[in-house]
């Protein structure tokens, strides 16, 4: 029987098929789809997702270390503290005032 077994089998042992699998392929199946739509949860995960090639190569962009890309960061950084800032002196000045 191994030996019919072993015959039989094809060269690409890497190959999922559904005839080497009778029974179990609807839950390989399942399995697959489940982990296709599963996005990564960590920056790890991130880090080696290939699946969505579009989100990998946007994770790339934001990390390169292109000037312009520091030079985006570093001004939508500094607008970001500029306005925290003035709505911090906001609260303040409507606190003390009583302003709404």
């Amino acid at each position: 029987m191994l030996h019919e077994f072993c015959r039989e089998r094809r060269p690409t042992a890497n190959a999922w098929v559904a005839i080497d699998f009778k029974h179990l392929w609807p839950r390989i199946q399942h399995l697959h789809v489940f982990l296709n739509e599963r996005k990564p949860r960590s920056l790890r995960q991130l880090f080696r997702d290939k699946r969505d090639i579009l989100q990998y190569y946007t994770f790339w962009y934001v990390l390169e270390p292109a000037p312009w890309n520091r030079l985006t960061a570093t001004s939508f950084a500094a607008i970001i503290l500029v306005l925290t800032v003035l709505q911090f002196l906001l609260v303040i000045i409507q606190t003390t005032t009583g302003v709404l």
